[in-house]
This record gives structure tokens, sequence and C-alpha cells, in this order.
């Protein structure tokens, strides 16, 4: 059978254009197979790119069709699995594992919406076709619309995919192995101050127009900030959640971990006493129960943003906080730590499956470790000085 190399053509400013076989400079990669047919007795060929690891596949992909002609078989591209049976496919599969109808629609969107649209586009019918150079074209379509974190989590669900395909013999190799890496910037977790939830919990007395809409998104406010619920959770939380003791008991819509968090009496007892809304569902404290859930999260949404508005937070240099429901979650977690709180037992009260989840977020809000840190670099201190006498 045919096997198909590598190799780089470099280009004359190289350091490394002695070895043809350097993997590591961005010179173009080329490929070389043997050919009996050929002049030459050999053909070389432009794998379309300065990368190895995409040169790899590229030799993998046409070492397979070579094959094919060898044995007589047609090319893959003439029988193969189109782009868009495999993409609906890859769907139902996700449909049987039961992940919720968000996930679902977030996938149907980066494939049956933005890939197939590209691939129509570019003329790409056969999953064959999808090459790794074809997926790094695509890739690059993605940052005038995408901030890097967006395009990171695209690409996990485009190499799940391509696994899924290669699992199934569609293709015979995963070209979405050759994606390099998406560099994301990691910021720290924006959250409220001990001043800022002054301001937002002054500024209920003033939205809306009735004492009910102002009681009720109080009550809500005082549920995220003391319970750290995410938005979905408390917008959708059962009055059965809340036991005699205070405290509440939920699984959490996204992670479907089972969570139990102790109210403050005085939050407890504003939740049961809130007040019916325009609605009104014995079963539930904030929902109607009618329409999407995702619809009243929505709703619960724009009345942040209104009370936001009215607070008017900023940061210390003037300018405007942008606030968010999921800062009361990240000012939950950030002032439990900062108390002395172990990063396990603020992870149950999350619902993190595991404590390295809240680590990767607080890290440096963990005041176990900070004392423990500081009470190292004191001792080093203390060392260095001697040394230096």
């Amino acid at each position: 059978m045919t096997s198909v190399s590598v190799y780089t053509r470099h280009v004359p400013k190289c350091v490394n254009k002695a070895d043809r076989y350097y993997r590591k400079c961005r010179c173009p990669k080329w490929l070389y197979w043997s050919d009996s047919k050929h002049k030459n007795g050999h053909v070389l060929k432009s794998a379309k790119t300065n990368t190895w690891a995409i040169a790899e596949e590229e030799a993998r992909r046409k070492e397979q069709e070579l094959r094919d002609v060898e044995l007589g078989k047609p090319l893959p591209a003439e029988t193969g699995l189109s782009v868009a049976d495999a993409v609906t496919k890859f769907l139902d599969n996700k449909r049987s594992e039961r992940l919720n109808e968000g996930t679902i629609k977030k996938l149907a969107l980066i494939f049956q919406k933005e890939l197939l649209d590209w691939c129509g586009q570019n003329g790409i019918h056969f999953l064959a076709h999808l090459t790794a150079p074809k997926l790094q074209e695509w890739r690059n379509t993605w940052d005038a619309v995408n901030n890097p974190l967006t395009c990171s989590k695209k690409q996990e669900r485009v190499r799940g995919l391509f696994l899924f395909c290669h699992n199934n013999g569609w293709i015979t190799s995963n070209p979405a192995r050759a994606l390099t890496k998406i560099k994301v910037i990691k910021k720290e977790p924006d959250y409220f101050t001990s001043s800022d939830l002054t301001k937002i919990v002054d500024a209920t007395y003033v939205y809306g127009k009735t004492a009910v809409e102002k009681q009720r998104v109080r009550a809500f406010i005082n549920l995220l900030r003391w319970s750290g619920l995410a938005i979905r959770d408390a917008v959708c939380l059962e009055r059965s959640s809340l036991n005699s003791e205070d405290g509440v008991r939920i699984v959490r819509a996204k992670t479907n971990e089972s969570v139990f968090v102790p109210l403050p009496h005085e939050i407890a007892e504003e939740l049961r006493n809130v007040p019916d809304g325009i609605k009104p569902n014995p079963r539930y404290f904030f929902w109607s129960g009618n329409g999407l859930r995702k619809t009243a999260v929505a709703d619960h949404q724009r009345a942040l943003r209104r009370v936001f508005k009215l607070a008017d937070l900023k940061h210390a240099d003037g300018t405007p906080k942008r606030c968010h429901a999921h800062m009361f979650r990240h000012t939950f977690s950030i002032h439990l730590l900062d108390s002395g709180m172990s990063v396990e037992s603020v992870a149950m009260l999350l619902g993190h499956s595991t404590s390295r989840t809240t680590e990767k977020y607080y890290k440096t809000h963990t005041r176990i470790t900070q004392d423990r840190v500081s009470a190292e670099l004191r001792t080093a201190w203390k060392i260095m000085e001697k040394r230096i006498d």
C-alpha cells in the first residue's frame, strides 16, 4: 500500500533549512509519495498548510484515498456520508443522551446553521471533504462574531462532532485533532461589594409601580444573594423546596447535582411571605408555571437590569459596573471564601461536582490558601534576610 510522507519545504531565510523533516518552523509543508505511473516516479503535492499536524492529517487522508483506488473502491466523496446527515445523526445521539433542550439548541445553531451554511457557500457536501485545512478555514470566520471563550467552547463541540463521526467509521481520520488550542485570557469573576449590595436593595424600593412589584423583586434579589443559586434555579424554585428549618434543597437544572443551602431566617421568612405575581401559581415562588422556563428567566433578567440601572453601580475609577444576575452567585462564593470557609464546603453549597471547579473560579479568594501562602512567603523573606546579612 502507498505511504504518504510529510516534509518541510523551507524558505531561504529559515535557520532550520538543512532539516527537511523539521516540524516546528512555519515554512510550507508538502506531501510525498511514490507513483510508478508518474514520470518522476513520485508525486510532490502541497499540503496547503504550514502546520505539521494538519499536514499529517492530510497525508493520512491521501493515503486512504490512494488505498481505495488501488483496491478498486470508489472514493469517499462518491459514497460517503454527507455533512448534513452526519450532523443529524450527531444531534439525534445527543438527544438520546437526554441533554437539556438548551444544549441541543446550541449544538443545532453551531452545526445545522453555521457549519452547514459555510459548507454550502464553499461547495462542501460530503463529510470526507471537511479536512483539517477546511475546518481551519471555517474557524477563521469565527473571530468576527465570537469572543475567545465562545470560540474555545465552540471548538470543543466541533471536536465532539468529529470524534463521534470517527468512532462510527464515517471518516478514516479525525481532522478536528489538528485544530490548535484557542487562547482564552482568564478574568477574575466580578462580584458585588457590601456597598453595592446596599445600593441594589435600596433601588428595589423605587423599582416598579406597585408595592407588590417592589417586594417581589427584593425577595428575588435576596434569594440570589443569600443562596448562591443560578438564576434559572431561583426563578423556578418550588415552595416545597424550602423546609421548615429555612433550608433550600434542589437539583440544579444545569448539572443535575443535588444542592442544599441554609438561608438566614429573615430571608426565608421574606420568601415565604412574598406576594403573588400577576399569574400566581401555588407551586412556585416566582414562576407562573406557564410557558417556557427560559422565558421566565428572561423576564427576571430584564427586571434585574432595571434595578441595576437604578442602583447606578460604578467601579473605583468611576466607570460604570456591568452587572448581571450571575454576579450574585460570584458574590455568595467570594464572601464565604473571604470569611474563611473551606473551598470544599463552598463547592457543596454551589452544587459543584468537585471542589476543583470552585478553585478554578475563586482560587485567589480562598482565605485559608491565602493565609498559608502569606505565612510561607514571610518565612521565605526571613530566610532571605539572614542570607543577605
